[in-house]
């Protein structure tokens, strides 16, 4: 056992090209994207002072997620191969065997081997407030000046003070037809609209805890708005923690 435990740590903190930690990233990329494959190259260790001659990693490549074009499963649900589109100058599929593949997945589900991302539960908090946030730029660049509306005499739309008054407006107003003309006696008034960018901020704040509650994160937000308690920080923090020694 202790020259099982030799070998293995030799193979994977020593004999790889990456770094452990390089390659531990890697595979917790199934967080993001529900599975994470890697390519396994074997290479021949003849000496070697610690265990002996064997058989080696070269390398533990991984599977770009946005390269996988399918996953072929064999009639009894194990995976046979992976087809990845090759990217560059001369695109083409490869498929690599399954017999060189390490495959991680969070949630897999019969022989779905892309499994369940975690960021699903973010999708729809990250929607809306990707909206929203769409919602208060527009706003706040059409509203952050009063609508102008002026009143013109009958009869004076061919004058030259109507050309000047369009000129002015034109001038004024965010965009050459964000203003308002009608037939009156010659008055000019400000219009403010009824936007209010602070409900919007308060959507996206709502919608930001949705996001950190879906990932048990919730104690990040306490201190944020009216108020917050340490004791409590403490034990919302222990169920985060926990979710993280747990994958």
């Amino acid at each position: 056992a202790e020259l099982q435990k030799k070998l293995i740590e030799n193979i994977l903190f020593n004999g790889l090209k990456k770094s452990w930690k390089k390659n531990l990233h890697e595979v917790l990329s199934m967080i993001d994207f529900g599975y994470s494959a890697q390519e396994i190259t074997h290479r021949p260790v003849l000496k070697d002072n610690i265990v002996g001659p064997h058989v080696g990693l070269k390398s533990l490549k991984l599977v770009g997620q946005k390269t996988v074009e399918r996953f072929n499963v064999n009639s009894d649900g194990t995976l046979k191969s992976i087809t990845q589109y090759s990217n560059g100058d001369v695109g083409r599929n490869v498929n690599v065997p399954a017999e060189f593949v390490l495959h991680f997945s969070i949630d897999k589900e019969g022989d779905n081997y892309e499994g369940v991302s975690m960021l699903r539960a973010c999708y729809g908090p990250w929607l809306r407030k990707n909206n929203a946030l769409k919602q208060e730029s527009v706003g706040n660049q059409n509203f952050s000046t009063p609508i102008a509306v002026m009143s013109v005499p009958d009869g004076e739309q061919n004058s030259e003070q109507y050309a000047r008054a369009v000129t002015f407006l034109e001038n004024y107003a965010n965009n050459s037809a964000s203003y308002l003309i009608k037939p009156q006696g010659w008055e000019l008034e400000l219009v403010n609209n009824t936007f209010d960018s602070a409900k919007i901020r308060e959507t996206i704040r709502s919608e930001n805890e949705e996001i950190a509650f879906a990932f048990l994160a919730n104690f990040l937000n306490l201190g944020s708005g009216s108020g917050g308690s340490y004791a409590l920080s403490n034990d919302l923090s222990d169920f985060f923690s926990s979710s993280l020694e747990f994958i």
